[in-house]
């Protein structure tokens, strides 16, 4: 069993043209986030289990392989709206802010928040917490631009405000009881 991860992408200063544009790129018929909009999964690749046999005739490996090494995780992204209950809305809009949230396995899907980065261009601010972690992450990605001091990407550990939310978008309570019945 992995992991768990819920990630939240926030969009600010988006009017509802660019909204609809990001939504183009992270939206499918299937789902409300899927990450194979932007980066699908090759046609060579097998989408089940394969044997010993296979990955040495084919060598292009299987689906849950090439979503590690392309997305950051080994599945599509899940526990969304549908399916999540009150705790959170896959996609929230605002006049000006578009957020994403939805979770993984094991990891944030660093892969396809770099080809989001690639595909629209402009910043967005986003922030995990693994079911596996007591700390959460926070960080953004920006267009990359000539100023070499400039930092297309950053990552940090979450302040306790944003912890305390991440926690709260995943189990429902901002946290946990310890042993000692303190929160």
């Amino acid at each position: 069993m992995p992991n768990h991860v819920i990630t939240q992408i926030v969009f600010r200063n988006v009017d509802a043209a660019a909204q609809a544009e990001i939504l183009s790129k992270v939206s499918s018929k299937k789902a409300e986030i899927d990450f194979e909009v932007l980066l699908p999964i090759p046609l060579n690749i097998w989408l089940g289990n394969v044997g010993t046999k296979h990955e040495e005739t084919f060598r292009a490996g299987n689906a849950l392989e090439w979503c590690s090494e392309n997305w950051g995780t080994k599945w599509n992204a899940y526990g969304l709206s549908e399916g999540a209950g009150p705790r959170y809305s896959t996609i929230a809009q605002t006049d000006d802010t578009l957020t994403l949230t939805f979770q993984t396995a094991w990891s944030t899907p660093y892969g396809w928040l770099v080809a989001l980065q690639n595909s629209i261009g402009r910043r967005f601010e986003y922030r995990w917490l693994s079911e596996g972690q007591h700390d959460a992450f926070a960080g953004y990605f920006e267009p990359v631009t000539d100023d070499w001091k400039r930092e297309p990407w950053s990552e940090y550990i979450a302040d306790e405000q944003m912890r305390r939310h991440l926690h709260l978008l995943k189990w429902g309570v901002e946290e946990f009881p310890d042993e000692d019945g303190a929160a």
